[in-house]
């Protein structure tokens, strides 16, 4: 098998930074199309304006920036440094991330080859190496049945998903990869983020549209009867996946095991028609929900001290996707094994 390169796909916020020969720098964010002074992320913006080495021309710099806490994202990176900017279209030179890692104890600078992974020594089996080598033969010669896609495609995001891979920047998990032949490229995602982020997902939404204090009447009216409310069942549903154990280490959650069977004894209590329990219920899981830097590592097994000498339970105490259609395109696919599998 070939060395075969790939970029790791980071659970970040986009920010575009463009760098002109006066020294101004100016901004945009995802999705838009208006360059500003910035107020994004400014320990980022700051280095840049203050340590960025002199220009000849305008570079553009395509960063995906993750902060130490308080982050809304599902993976639990080891980040060095308040903020970790990683630079990921490749413009950044090393030696330009050096000088602004050097004077400035803020944020971390990462440049694209930082972030590069590799699937050669993986430890793949000679029956998993021959499938790979035989779709590639296959794809050169004619089409292939929709079928077969799908199983290179699962093998391909097995690669990524048995934690084989772990992040460039600390960490057992990663959100994905992308990958790039000639003028194509295409991602491969990692299923078990996608399920984290899909039983999470949905609850921070919420907290985010403002409704979280209108839960509580939700849960009330549900208690006796909580499969009638496909919110209130969601909730229990994660609780209880949560006190069995959670999806493993490497992702950011909002309750450890023990949190969360401390929880369940109000799941229980509403069960049984508990009106009380059920507000309370609905108090705590959205608070944790809301407070970004109290959600805890996959790995945790105890409860975390919430705050001094109070821990989680008595603050409780206290407050009365089918992915196989959606990961590679046949045509990336096959250009992806055509120029990155050899026979050797």
């Amino acid at each position: 098998m070939s060395d075969a390169r790939f970029s790791e796909k980071l659970a970040g916020q986009h920010l575009s930074a463009f760098v002109y020969p006066d020294g101004r720098v100016k901004y945009s964010i995802k999705d838009s199309e208006t360059l500003g002074s910035g107020g994004y992320f400014p320990s980022l913006e700051t280095a840049l304006e203050d340590f960025h080495p002199p220009v000849k021309s305008p570079v553009t710099y395509e960063f995906e920036v993750l902060k130490k806490t308080n982050r809304p994202d599902y993976i639990d990176y080891q980040l060095k440094k308040h903020m970790t900017a990683v630079e990921y279209s490749g413009e950044m030179t090393p030696a330009t991330a050096r000088a602004l890692n050097d004077a400035q104890d803020e944020v971390e600078f990462v440049v694209k080859g930082g972030i590069e992974k590799s699937v050669s020594g993986l430890g793949l089996s000679e029956e998993t190496t021959e499938e790979l080598r035989s779709f590639r033969d296959d794809a050169s010669v004619g089409p292939i049945s929709k079928d077969r896609v799908k199983k290179i495609e699962t093998i391909l995001m097995d690669i990524i998903d048995d934690g084989r891979i772990p992040s460039s920047l600390g960490g057992d998990r990663i959100e994905g990869l992308f990958g790039r032949v000639h003028d194509t490229g295409f991602k491969i995602p990692a299923k078990k983020y996608a399920d984290i982020q899909a039983d999470q997902a949905k609850f921070y939404a919420v907290v985010r549209s403002g409704k979280s204090w209108s839960t509580q009447a939700r849960f009330v009216a549900s208690a006796g009867g909580p499969e009638t409310d496909k919110l209130v069942n969601d909730v229990l549903d994660y609780i209880d996946k949560m006190a069995a154990g959670g999806p493993g280490p490497g992702f950011r959650v909002f309750f450890s095991p023990e949190e969360a069977r401390s929880l369940q004894k109000l799941s229980d209590q509403l069960r049984t028609g508990d009106k009380k329990a059920a507000a309370r219920l609905a108090r705590t899981f959205f608070a944790r929900v809301e407070d970004r830097s109290a959600w805890v590592s996959s790995g945790l097994k105890e409860a975390l001290q919430m705050t001094p000498g109070k821990n989680f339970s008595n603050r409780m105490r206290d407050d009365t996707a089918d992915y196989s259609d959606n990961i590679l395109g046949l045509g990336a696919l096959q250009s992806f094994i055509r120029g990155h599998l050899t026979t050797s």
